[in-house]
């Protein structure tokens, strides 16, 4: 039962990234776009999201390999090495989304595209610990 508990945990911690990068991509491109509705986000939190994309999108140009991957507090434990080949392959996007993230600059196209890649590399990722839990 150990095990068990144990998927639980990592689904349950990828699933919660997964959710917070997806909160955080959405509020980064609605505030990039100058959309203002209810679910609005104040420049306080904005700020913690944009910093939360900055680590995510950092221990992905980092990580070497899956196990590295799987080390990381910022990235899902089900991260393989094909998701981090596919994130090394967008590598000079993802540093382009940083560079405007961290100079508080406009996001281009390319931002928009890349961030919903990280949120489907995240949720990929967190559908594998689902598997890998159901399968326990």
């Amino acid at each position: 039962m150990a095990g068990m508990s144990s998927l639980s945990d990592r689904y349950r911690e990828d699933a919660s990234l997964a959710e917070s990068l997806n909160q955080a991509a959405l509020a980064i491109k609605k505030e990039s776009l100058g959309i203002r509705d209810q679910t609005a986000t104040n420049e306080s939190d904005l700020k913690t999201m944009r910093e939360f994309v900055l680590l995510v999108s950092g221990a992905l140009l980092v990580s070497q390999d899956a196990s590295a991957a799987s080390a990381s507090p910022y990235l899902p434990q089900g991260f393989s090495d094909e998701d981090l080949a596919s994130a090394k392959a967008m590598s000079d996007d993802i540093q382009g989304l940083r560079s405007r993230l961290i100079h508080d600059q406009p996001l281009v196209t390319n931002d928009f595209q890349t961030l919903d890649r990280l949120v489907e590399l995240t949720g990929e990722a967190t559908s594998r610990s689902f598997r890998e839990f159901t399968r326990g």
